[in-house]
């Protein structure tokens, strides 16, 4: 049998992907399949293109969640705002209520903000939970459940754990940038 590629040299092996024989310049083992020089640049072009789409995928999955945990802390805040401004208006004239709103907009613009990373953080754990248990209890038994969830997420989240996730997505999105 004759190499596909170079007629007058004998082949050595078949190429697992398309049959065609090959000589030894012509064939070689990848992973322990043998394949000829169009299907091992094809396999090489198909790999390149599929870890481009990982790295896009990574990419936007963290941008995404860095976007999010914005507009959380920016709604937050806004709510933040208008409860201080309020508050301490109506008991210490304007000047009360801008410290108010600052103060109040700085708290709920973090905990808003840590309480999407630290829900982020149980995404995973909580989606198994409720898998298991999806067919106890009643709305009060579930209200208690997210009562409970969403008081480790922000616990978690406002102890660093925000912080920790925060800057792991934005190493993910360098990363995944950084090779697309």
């Amino acid at each position: 049998m004759k190499c596909y590629y170079h007629p007058g040299v004998d082949a050595v092996g078949l190429c697992a992907q398309c049959g065609k024989a090959a000589c030894r310049d012509c064939i070689e083992d990848v992973g322990g399949v043998l394949l000829c020089a169009s299907c091992r640049e094809r396999a090489q072009e198909q790999a390149q293109h599929e870890y481009e789409s990982e790295a896009q995928a990574v990419a936007h999955y963290a941008w995404k969640s860095l976007r999010n945990s914005r507009i959380w802390a920016i709604v937050g805040a806004a709510v933040g705002v208008f409860i201080g401004f309020l508050g301490g208006a109506s008991t210490m004239g304007f000047w009360g209520g801008m410290l108010g709103a600052v103060i109040w907009g700085a708290l709920l613009g973090y905990g808003f903000w840590a309480t999407y990373w630290g829900f982020k953080w149980m995404g995973p754990w909580l989606g198994r939970v409720m898998s298991e248990v999806a067919c106890f209890g009643t709305v009060v038994f579930w209200l208690a459940v997210l009562f409970i969830v969403w008081e480790i997420a922000l616990i978690y989240g406002a102890l660093g754990g925000a912080l920790y996730q925060h800057f792991k997505h934005r190493r993910l999105l360098a990363e995944a940038s950084g090779m697309a």
